[in-house]
């Protein structure tokens, strides 16, 4: 009998011991847009779930409910209130194809079959992103999103979409050499809807303490107008550049 978490799911270790392939390293890209255009973006998109176990015959996430947990999300951050990523708005996959994405690894739970992903290949994420504000030792205001949601999930500001960066597969006992990932077919996925993102934003630009900071975030017209009522830039007193 597998041992569970108390967050209902299999271990993380048993999860590594199944997998078809290890990856390393990230590529990223940080982005902030309105429901809508999210939706516009992830249109041709299949969603999948990969971070938790799902129901035995799941196949993937209807992208009405998955926008729908996002406009709710969104709402409350351009309305001020504080959020919590973690908990809030869950990551979830992304891809033109099913063929290389099934599910598997069956097991049961209080009398319940469910299945974790057991793809052929990774397929691009989107998640989120918080910003943290310190004091260099120049005493220059520093902004970075290099930090964790689990410690500031409050801080919460945006989404992430990422691909990792090499991949080795499964064989017999060990592991094959690391590759790049850039050849996979989903890859081109991750392309994809990095380059429609960026069409509908720009590079942000906002002012804290008088100095002019650019995140590595690209913003959309429509979410600039939301974005100084966020929690974090109110909190902070932060100047949204428009």
């Amino acid at each position: 009998m597998r041992r569970t978490s108390k967050y209902d799911m299999i271990t993380v270790m048993e999860v590594i011991a199944l997998s078809k392939y290890l990856t390393t390293g990230w590529e990223k890209f940080y982005f902030i847009v309105t429901p809508a255009e999210l939706e516009a973006v992830l249109t041709d998109m299949h969603l999948l779930i990969i971070t938790r176990h799902v129901p035995n015959g799941y196949r993937e996430t209807p992208l009405h409910e998955y926008i729908a947990d996002y406009q709710q999300f969104y709402r409350k951050m351009a309305s001020g209130q504080k959020t919590d990523g973690k908990r809030e708005f869950h990551t979830i996959g992304a891809t033109r194809s099913l063929e290389n994405h099934p599910y598997g690894r069956l097991h049961m739970l209080r009398g319940v079959s469910y299945q974790l992903a057991d793809f052929d290949e990774p397929c691009p994420i989107i998640g989120y992103f918080p910003f943290y504000l310190y004091t260099s030792a120049q005493d220059k205001p520093t902004l970075t999103i290099s930090c964790s949601t689990s410690q500031f999930p409050e801080n919460t500001i945006g989404l992430e979409l990422f691909f990792p960066k090499r991949i080795q597969y499964a064989q017999c006992e060990d592991y094959s050499p690391l590759q790049t990932t850039t050849e996979l077919a989903s890859y081109q996925d991750f392309l994809a809807i990095r380059n429609r993102i960026k069409a509908i934003t720009k590079p942000l630009q906002i002012s804290v303490m008088g100095k002019e900071i650019k995140p590595r975030v690209r913003i959309s017209r429509s979410a600039l107008e939301d974005l100084e009522h966020f929690w974090f830039l109110k909190e902070h007193k932060i100047q949204v550049i428009k």
